[in-house]
Order: C-alpha cells, then sequence, then structure tokens
C-alpha cells in the first residue's frame, strides 16, 4: 500500500466522495460540479478552485475565473460534447444529440488528456466506476482510494458548501489524517471487500462505546448524587437535568445538595468521551456520515 501525505486523484465519478478522502481531484464528470437550477450550492468555478490541484490553478489567468487554460478547454470540451446538460433541446442544422457526441467526445479526450499532463497523478489513483477486481489487491492503493470506494458513505445529498465547511475545520484535518495512518497500518494487502466489513464493524463498536458513555455518565452521576454528605429532606425539591440541560436547585431548611461534586463527575466523563473521538481513527468517518444527514 502506498502513503501519500498530500493526495490527488482523477475522479471517473462520484467527485464529492473523491474530494471527502482525497487533497485534490480532477472531475472527468463536470456536471457533477455545475450548480443545479435554483441550488444555492457554490458555482461551478468556485468548486473547482477548492478541489483542483494547484497546478490547475491561475490567479493570473485571462478568464477571471483562476483556473489554467486547460482546465477551462476541457470545461468548454465537455459542454459541447453534452449540451443537454446545460438545457440544450435541439442542435442546429439537423445534428442529433448522437452524432455531436460521436463528433466531439474523441477532442472531449483529447482535452482531459491535456489536464492531466499538468499534474502528476499515479495511475492507481483513479476513482469511480470501476470493477471491484480492480481493487482486490490493496498493495499499491493508497489510503484515500481504499476509503473513497468502501461505498460506506453516500454523498449524493451533500452540498459543496457543507463539504468545503467540513474539511477546512482543523479538527477535521486532524481526524482524516488519523484515518489515513489507520488504514494503512491495518489493512496492508488486504481486499476490499474484508477491509469494508471489518470498517462497518468498527463503526458499530464506536457508536456502542458512545450510547455506553452515555448510559455510564448518567449511573456515574446518580451515584455522585446519592453518595453527597447532605440529601434532601421529604420536603425538598430538586430537578436535576443532566446532559448539558439547566439544573435547578431548590434549597429547604432541612438540607442541601452537593452540586460541585456533580458537575466534576459529569465534566470527567465528557472529557473522556471528547479524547475517545478525537483519538479514534473511525471519527471522520462517523461525523462524515453525520454532515450528510444534517
Amino acid at each position: 500500500m502506498n502513503y501519500d501525505n498530500n493526495s490527488s486523484a482523477i475522479a471517473l465519478s462520484d467527485t464529492k466522495k473523491a474530494a471527502l478522502f482525497f487533497d485534490y481531484v480532477i472531475p472527468f464528470d463536470i456536471k457533477e460540479v455545475l450548480r443545479h437550477e435554483k441550488s444555492d450550492d457554490i458555482e461551478y468555478h468556485k468548486v473547482l478552485q477548492e478541489i483542483l490541484p494547484q497546478e490547475l490553478i491561475d490567479p493570473n489567468s485571462k478568464n477571471k475565473i483562476s483556473l489554467s487554460s486547460e482546465i477551462t478547454n476541457y470545461v468548454a470540451h465537455y459542454l459541447c460534447t453534452f449540451p443537454n446538460i446545460i438545457g440544450v433541446k435541439e442542435l442546429s442544422k439537423g445534428e442529433s444529440f448522437n452524432d455531436r457526441f460521436e463528433n466531439s467526445f474523441p477532442k472531449m479526450l483529447d482535452a482531459f488528456s491535456d489536464v492531466l499532463k499538468k499534474v502528476k497523478i499515479k495511475p492507481h489513483n483513479i476513482f469511480g466506476n470501476l470493477p471491484e477486481s480492480a481493487y482486490i489487491k490493496t498493495e499499491k492503493l493508497s489510503p484515500n482510494i481504499i476509503l473513497s470506494n468502501l461505498d460506506i458513505i453516500n454523498c449524493s445529498s451533500l452540498t459543496w458548501r457543507k463539504l468545503f465547511e467540513f474539511k477546512k475545520d482543523l479538527n477535521s484535518l486532524k481526524k482524516i489524517r488519523n484515518l489515513r495512518l489507520f488504514i494503512f497500518q491495518n489493512y496492508q494487502d488486504k481486499d476490499i471487500s474484508f477491509i469494508k466489513d471489518d470498517i462497518n464493524k468498527k463503526i458499530d463498536e464506536y457508536q456502542s462505546v458512545v450510547k455506553k458513555w452515555g448510559f455510564e455518565t448518567v449511573l456515574s452521576t446518580l451515584k455522585t448524587t446519592l453518595s453527597s454528605r447532605t440529601l434532601l429532606t421529604a420536603g425538598g425539591t430538586l430537578a436535576l437535568k443532566l446532559m448539558g440541560m439547566p439544573i435547578d436547585i431548590a434549597i429547604t431548611s432541612g438540607g442541601i445538595i452537593e452540586v460541585g461534586n456533580i458537575l466534576i463527575s459529569f465534566a470527567e466523563r465528557k472529557i473522556e468521551l471528547k479524547k475517545f473521538k478525537q483519538e479514534n481513527p473511525i471519527t471522520y468517518l462517523i461525523e462524515a456520515q453525520q454532515l450528510i444527514k444534517k
């Protein structure tokens, strides 16, 4: 398995998922970065500015969108080959969409080849609709290719805006680094089906630990409450709400409760959970799944 600290990939399809795991992505299917009608998501050229390798960004370009001529040329050939994507209903001079495809597709491929010549993409860093047999052996694959092909996260409903906000978070950067290291250290020479099953198992274990933490925190806090040196009298009133909710303590003539011990106990447990999430390599996948559900 090859380890890439800063990685780039060609995305034949599912560009968003590739962008979730790779630092830089070159999309073959430009349709996937175009903003849909009535959508308030980011414009296509700004998406490309975020995901493309630096070699394909040109702040001094004459096209005013800071993209290299190779990329703008490829986008133009792509839209010429698939004009229906931008709402064209009929072609002039009796030309059919099939005729347009046959005439323009070779030129589109040549334009994409010019894009690839500008960057150094390893031949194994190709993501998209490839047969699983292409990924049976992982000895030459990067952790990012393995992660993006596990089919654990569905990015179809994720907006580019949310994805970029998520990836720019410093904690997310640390978590994707931990995840890449974990894949590299634990799945050498394993096939994709095994890795997928094992990762899913670890996700289940992660979620079980978090649920167990919540249950044990309640028990621990209640234990602290009951062991306080002074308990409420029968006539006293106590409304105690845990897990970040307001705590309302009623003091009666008979006694009080030691609120400080309860808060310390709860805070200690909360720190334990935070540390667990920060150090667990699966956290990046969990939080990516949660991001999509928002």
